[in-house]
């Protein structure tokens, strides 16, 4: 990779675990300065005592947007700017709609939508100001077709495909990008922790193996972090991976009807179990 981004001050939420902490590393070795955000300090202490000088831990709930502002003025004070905002943190549910709670849909909305929201909402106006940036919003290949046994989580993942795309066009009047990270299947820990704890198991279902079955093998999340890299340095409006992730998207546009019958089969398949 070229030295895109060497320097350069990126600030990446929910990077304690899965495709937050693969971006971030992957922004280090690239010669970016970074703020590794998440609501784990402990988790995310562990993990930034092992990549090096660049990573820097910073404690924080999304959610709070009065701890959010104090996070991005440190970050301000230390650098006077901000070149990256990779909007990831996020929290992923499977199962019956018929199992979740008000309170999951909550949970889920406030982490999900609301917190990168609060991001967008405190770093765009920063990003304007210094005349350059770029946000990054992880979405996901549920934000963009149908996705049965997870509503919520693709309820929210297709608000971040509208907001990234909607504010691409006000973005570019002021020099700043914003793309929409679109993965299929990544190898992270949500894959294997993705069931609300009110959840009944007669509603629960494995996420791992159902998405295995509808989108194909897991792929690394570090490969996903390389391929993520490039496509920002392209500027690209969706940055798909795997492969088969943007075939799926095209096939839901233009043949939506055998899209939505393959996935009925799928998700019958997968309820005989």
């Amino acid at each position: 990779m070229s030295d895109f981004y060497k320097n350069k001050i990126a600030f990446v939420t929910g990077a304690g675990s899965g495709i937050g902490l693969a971006l971030s590393r992957e922004l280090i070795l690239n010669g970016c300065i970074v703020y590794l955000a998440d609501i784990n300090s402990e988790a995310l202490k562990n993990e930034v005592d092992k990549i090096g000088i660049n990573a820097n831990a910073i404690q924080l709930d999304v959610t709070n947007r009065n701890a959010f502002v104090m996070v991005v003025e440190k970050i301000i004070k230390e650098h006077n700017q901000i070149d990256f905002l990779f909007n990831n943190a996020g929290i992923g549910y499977a199962g019956d709609t018929l199992g979740y709670s008000f309170e999951d849909w909550d949970e889920l909305i406030d982490v999900n939508l609301k917190g990168v929201i609060n991001g967008t909402a405190i770093i765009y106006p920063l990003m304007k100001k210094q005349g350059s940036g770029h946000i990054i919003f992880t979405a996901s290949l549920a934000g963009l077709v149908p996705s049965a046994m997870l509503v919520p989580y693709a309820t929210s993942k297709h608000a971040i495909i509208g907001l990234s795309r909607s504010l691409r066009l006000e973005a570019e009047a002021y020099n700043v990008n914003v793309s929409a990270i679109c993965p299929g299947t990544i190898d992270t820990p949500m894959l294997d922790n993705s069931k609300p704890t009110s959840m009944d198991e007669e509603f629960s279902i494995d996420t791992r193996e159902y998405l295995t079955l509808i989108s194909g093998k897991p792929m690394s999340s570090s490969k996903f972090a390389t391929e993520v890299l490039k496509g920002v340095e392209k500027n690209q409006e969706f940055i798909f991976y795997p492969k088969k992730a943007k075939e799926i998207w095209r096939f839901s546009r233009f043949m939506p009807k055998t899209l939505n019958k393959l996935a009925k089969k799928a998700l019958k398949k997968f309820r005989t179990k």
